[in-house]
């Protein structure tokens, strides 16, 4: 069973931080239209701070904006004013973002506040008065557009911001009006990318990929899967597409995916196991749930269980609980399995729980960190660059076999929000492990 939703809605305010990063976690990575989480995001903040309230800040900006959020984080602005040091300006990037990622049809009303409001940066003030605009586009012709963006940009290996931006808004528009272009998306996805060489479907897939999960066209969930499965990690424009794969699958649900990604997951590649753990997790259903639990039944992978866990604390699995404290019990305390009881010591009070070992180990955890900088400071071998990490991440799986946990032993280079993963799973290290 999973915990009741208004119960992890509560833990969005718990005095422990962690518990809170959870929750959030929870709602935003799931991309529903709920307008009831983004109050109780605003109660915490005022209660905690926004330095101090949440930690992944940028889940927000998947959470539904109201009339009335929508006026607290411009009034949030108007305080913040001129950020006077990098704190203030992330906060102040941050609640920008935010804005601009909410409903246009909730932005009209603050059209003439926003046009001219110097706390929010000219970039975002821009954004906004261009998705305001869309309202009014005709589906038609943003379909026409789309394509020009693509073609305008199909010599290119990433796409350019403004091209992304735009494209954002125009996939928006249409839609609007699944209906209407419902066999154009189908006929994108099933075309052969490769076979069409440097033409305009080789961004026009990704924006199809979108498109499918804001109408919900659940027939275009096999070719989704089967997308990810083409999927050839660690090189941008693939981490892209497969990024939009699991978002329209989470957005599109259904049992019939679920049964999809939990029969293909054993014989599947690293990348798609990661991709499909990430799905389970934001399908909150009790038949992902199942699924979650099936493959952590089945799967003998260390490293693999781990995620499977942590995909099943932060979907609110009670049986999740019971689960994650097998493996911490019978597993090695590296730094991942310290990450997984501290999670699992979160999820529990997020939930609701108790569990025999609760108290000793929430009492144990105040030694992490000197653990995980005894673990470090061991005689191992080290990848000391990300290209041999990835070589020898292929090497394996070739092989039909896994590497240990990267984070634990194997990386301990410095890495950037926006960098590779150490972990082997080809996201960014901000939508990744960082968030551990």
């Amino acid at each position: 069973m999973r915990a009741p939703e208004d119960k992890i809605k509560e833990a969005l305010l718990h005095p422990d931080p962690r518990v809170r990063e959870l929750a959030l976690e929870h709602f935003g990575h799931a991309h529903r239209d709920d307008p009831h989480i983004m109050p109780a995001v605003v109660e915490a903040i005022k209660k905690y701070g926004w330095k101090d309230a949440f930690a992944s800040l940028e889940l927000l900006d998947n959470l539904p904006q109201t009339h009335d959020t929508i006026e607290w984080l411009l009034t949030e602005l108007e305080q913040i004013g001129q950020p006077t040091d990098e704190e203030q300006g992330e906060i102040r990037d941050n609640i920008a973002f935010t804005l601009a990622e909410a409903d246009p049809a909730e932005l009209r009303t603050f059209a003439g506040r926003i046009e001219n409001y110097s706390p929010v940066p000219e970039a975002v003030r821009d954004e906004i008065a261009q998705r305001i605009r869309s309202l009014e586009a005709d589906p038609e012709q943003c379909w026409k557009d789309l394509e020009a963006v693509c073609e305008r940009e199909k010599h290119e290996e990433e796409l350019s911001e403004e091209g992304v931006d735009e494209a954002y808004r125009l996939v928006e528009t249409v839609a609007r009006e699944p209906d209407r272009f419902r066999e154009r998306v189908r006929e994108v996805l099933a075309a052969d990318v490769e076979e069409a060489g440097e033409s305009a479907l080789l961004w026009l897939e990704g924006f199809a990929v979108r498109l499918a999960g804001e109408m919900r066209l659940a027939e275009a969930a096999p070719k989704l899967i089967e997308k990810l499965h083409a999927v050839e990690p660690y090189h941008d424009q693939v981490d892209w597409l497969a990024e939009e794969c699991e978002r329209a699958l989470i957005r599109i649900d259904g049992d019939e995916t679920v049964q999809t990604l939990e029969d293909d997951f054993p014989s599947s590649s690293w990348s798609f196991q990661q991709s499909a753990i990430s799905i389970l997790q934001g399908i909150h259903t009790d038949r992902a749930e199942q699924a979650l639990l099936n493959l952590l039944a089945r799967e003998h992978d260390l490293q693999i269980r781990q995620h499977l866990c942590r995909a099943l604390l932060v979907s609110g699995s009670e049986a999740g609980l019971e689960a994650a404290r097998r493996v911490v019990t019978e597993g090695p305390l590296d730094p991942a399995m310290l990450d997984l009881r501290q999670e699992l010591l979160a999820a529990a009070e997020m939930m609701g729980a108790a569990f025999p070992e609760q108290a000793a180990w929430r009492e144990e955890t105040k030694g992490d960190e000197e653990s995980r900088r005894r673990w470090y400071s061991r005689d191992v071998a080290v990848v000391d660059n990300y290209t041999e990490l990835v070589e020898r991440r292929r090497t394996s799986e070739r092989r039909g076999d896994f590497l240990p946990a990267a984070t634990s032993l194997m990386f301990r280079e410095r890495v950037g929000r926006n960098d590779p993963c150490p972990c082997g799973s080809g996201k960014k290290y901000k939508k990744c492990c960082m968030r551990k």
